[in-house]
């Protein structure tokens, strides 16, 4: 039996294949950008899937689809920043898209809370200095 490596590997070959050889229309190819910085994201290939994550949302923007995965990534790897800059972005050319207004409120309640716990973590060690 193949693989899953064998089937990554594979199924990169074609969708690297199909885009130089242009098999596809090229409206479709932001599609296989995102295939692509899919197989990278899962080898842990971040700049690679950083790349093709920007190709696939410079390529098609207003697809919120591409700007979703990319946050998530970055989110799930710990770059919070970077992760609220995408769906800012994201938003720029999808305000309407209602599952990208919803990542982007949730980020911000992160990250305002983790705000909130570190000036509090900050005025706990100060009350802690001065007693």
């Amino acid at each position: 039996p193949e693989s899953s490596g064998g089937g990554a590997q594979a199924a990169r070959k074609y969708a690297e294949e199909c885009l130089e050889k242009e098999l596809l229309p090229r409206k479709v190819h932001w599609r296989l950008y995102l295939e692509l910085a899919d197989l990278a994201k899962r080898e842990n290939l971040w700049a690679e899937a950083r790349r093709l994550y920007f190709v696939a949302c410079s390529s098609q923007p207003y697809a919120a689809q591409g700007w979703l995965e990319w946050a998530k990534m970055e989110e799930e790897r710990g770059q919070l920043s970077r992760s609220g800059t995408i769906l800012n972005y994201g938003l720029k050319y999808c305000e309407y898209s209602e599952p990208l207004l919803t990542r982007a409120i949730r980020h911000e309640e992160r990250r305002s809370i983790a705000a909130l716990q570190q000036e509090h973590g900050q005025v706990v060690n100060q009350s802690e200095t001065v007693a």
